[in-house]
């Protein structure tokens, strides 16, 4: 969210600035726990940053290579180039798989080695998952809003 505040403070129009506000508040949040780490997004979070801006590298979004945990093996070591490349079948530069794996915060790193399980990527991040099964993605994102904000609320 931190790289979002310099975008909200040159808005003008305030639907837009509230709108941006609410998306970084819905996806990008401090991990407190490794299922948290290990669902983190790579790209545009505020949280793994090269040269201080969050990263987006377009050949790892065309294939499928999204969150934190898609970088580490099943005894939580960071997967080597090869078997990086292996594993998804993408050609990636090595300079730039190894900026990304040193931009990942070292405490997500230890957190992963230390407890390291097999998860399946394909249950990650719900808000994301909704949006490419729906074609209609801000209403599911709405939906799940409302969902977290007045679901705990019993009608009277």
């Amino acid at each position: 969210m931190n790289f979002s505040i310099n975008i909200i403070t040159n808005m003008t129009n305030p639907f837009i600035r509230e709108m941006i506000v609410e998306w970084s508040k819905y996806n990008f949040y401090n991990p407190s726990n490794i299922q948290q780490i290990r669902n983190q997004i790579i790209r545009f979070n505020s949280h793994v940053r090269i040269n201080n801006k969050p990263i987006y590298i377009s050949e790892l979004n065309d294939n499928n290579i999204v969150y934190i945990l898609q970088f580490f093996n099943e005894t939580g070591d960071i997967l080597s180039l090869n078997c990086f490349q292996l594993k998804y079948g993408i050609h990636i530069n090595f300079l730039i798989y190894y900026i990304i794996v040193s931009a990942l915060p070292c405490r997500w790193k230890f957190e992963i080695k230390k407890n390291h399980t097999v998860v399946d990527v394909s249950i990650l991040h719900w808000p994301l998952r909704n949006v490419s099964k729906h074609s209609q993605g801000c209403r599911s994102i709405y939906n799940d809003l409302i969902e977290q904000s007045y679901s705990k609320i019993t009608p009277n």
